[in-house]
């Protein structure tokens, strides 16, 4: 049963990752899960996912700065170097979290300088 491309929403956690494997809007897989031992432990668990699927799995990764190594290289998706480009099974993306800024406007004082302006060129 092919139910579409899969993909993945993984969000690092300090002591643990959260998984969410989506296809077509249906989830098939959450997950919450601890930090691995193995530096390819989480590249292993996605490229078997990949390959249960029979395609390349794509990966968003929202990082937020709150734990260390959270980015592709700590997580160990992708390369050391721009050499080691990572899996050719894992298709990973880092996504910043949106951050919603607010600017309350305070009302500006009326304008104390008055304008004369002449549209007659002059001319009187």
């Amino acid at each position: 049963m092919n139910i579409g491309t899969w993909s993945m929403r993984l969000r690092p956690r300090p002591t643990t990752i959260e998984l969410r494997l989506q296809a077509r809007g249906q989830e098939l897989l959450r997950a919450i899960l601890p930090r691995p031992s193995h530096p390819r432990a989480l590249v292993a668990l996605l490229e078997g996912l990949a390959l249960w699927q029979g395609d390349a799995l794509r990966v968003a990764v929202c990082v937020d700065g709150s734990c260390d190594s959270s980015g592709l290289t700590g997580l160990g998706l992708f390369g050391a170097t721009l050499d080691d480009p990572g899996s050719p099974l894992v298709h990973a993306y880092e996504l910043a979290p949106l951050r919603l800024v607010l600017r309350l406007r305070r009302p500006r004082p009326p304008s104390t300088v008055q304008w004369d302006l002449d549209l007659t060129g002059g001319e009187k």
